[in-house]
């Protein structure tokens, strides 16, 4: 494996692990077995350097150390109630994640006042099924390097959050790392974030 390889796959670990820790929700069961399939892989390729055999030196084995003693379990205290909270007025409007300097373009919202505009906000039950063959080719070329399955990857990990505040985050991480606001991009961008969107309608 290239080093150009190598380094795609740590980019695809760091923006998985932005977006596991983006939110306060527990890490999945899918998300964890991701992480540790894009680390199998980049661990495996570093086995594959072959380097010349050195002659090692011998040490001699390890002393076992004394065995340490078992220290007894505390008596648990008693659990204390946490004190009540106050309930949040309903006209507190909750905190919106906040968007790089920069990145605000491709967040944009648009107001869509013809039928195909509204029919393009209709809610997508399945990021994965909801592109037709054109749509996943132009996103795969123009927004994902020509990787189609950093882009399915993406699709998936998008699809489990529960919304877009969840995912926003995760877009702004790919936005920098596939360069989403060059002039050739940005347009095609809107409308992945804009379908992105639609998931959590």
């Amino acid at each position: 494996m290239s080093a150009q390889q190598q380094k795609q796959l740590l980019d695809k670990i760091n923006a998985l692990y932005h977006s596991l820790f983006a939110g306060q929700q527990p890490v999945s069961r899918l998300e964890k077995d991701l992480m540790l399939d894009l680390i199998r892989q980049l661990y495996d390729s570093f086995l594959d350097f072959s380097a010349p055999p050195t002659d090692l030196p011998v040490t001699p084995p390890a002393v076992a150390p004394p065995p340490i003693p078992i220290p007894q379990p505390k008596p648990e205290p008693a659990p204390v109630s946490p004190p009540p909270v106050a309930p949040i007025p309903a006209s507190i409007p909750a905190p919106e994640v906040n968007i790089p300097a920069g990145m605000e373009p491709l967040f944009a919202v648009k107001t869509g006042t013809e039928l195909a505009d509204k029919l393009g906000e209709q809610p997508v039950k399945d990021l994965t099924r909801a592109l037709s063959i054109n749509d996943r080719l132009l996103y795969m070329n123009e927004l994902f390097g020509k990787d189609l399955e950093a882009m399915n990857e993406s699709l998936k990990l998008l699809n489990k959050l529960e919304s877009f505040d969840s995912g926003r985050s995760f877009l702004v991480t790919l936005a920098g790392q596939y360069h989403w606001l060059e002039e050739e991009r940005i347009d095609i961008a809107r409308d992945f974030i804009r379908l992105i969107k639609r998931r959590y309608l």
